[in-house]
């Protein structure tokens, strides 16, 4: 009798040793694929924050060349007294736009390409898809319009 339960007891300790070694191959698995989805997961989150921080980026650019063109660099001015100007925001001439050298204000912002174009104030028919833009309202020849300024 006592072999018969020396003999069950080595079958059982048997029989928990390969119950133990599959729960242990299960729980490897199940770890293997939460860590595998948990840092894909991680990963992807880092590239659509990256991805969001340049459009950022580029998008202050060209907000900064927009706000430039229609403060400073493309308005009108006129001489009131000896030496001293009137500037007028958001007022562009043909002429004083004609001054703005787009290379120049392209390289210093270090975008790859930048457009400047007009539209009426009804809205800008030509919609770029592949960049940026930025609209301004200003007083164009003495017309309302819109200064269009995107950027890649």
């Amino acid at each position: 009798m006592i072999k018969i339960m020396w003999l069950i007891d080595w079958t059982e300790s048997r029989f928990k040793k390969g119950q133990f070694a599959f729960d242990l191959a299960v729980a490897v698995i199940i770890v293997s694929f939460i860590l595998y989805f948990g840092l894909t997961t991680v990963a992807e989150i880092h590239n659509s924050s990256k991805n969001s921080l340049e459009e950022q980026i580029l998008f202050n650019k060209i907000l900064a060349a927009a706000d430039y063109l229609v403060k400073e660099g493309a308005v009108e001015t006129k001489e009131i007294f000896q030496g001293s100007k009137a500037i007028y925001h958001h007022q562009l001439t043909s002429f004083s736009f004609s001054k703005v050298d787009k290379n120049e204000l392209k390289d210093k912002l270090q975008l790859k390409e930048i457009y400047i174009d007009f539209c009426p104030i009804e809205g800008c028919s030509n919609i770029s898809i592949d960049s940026i833009c930025v609209n301004r309202i200003i007083l164009f020849e003495g017309d309302n319009s819109i200064l269009r300024v995107c950027g890649k």
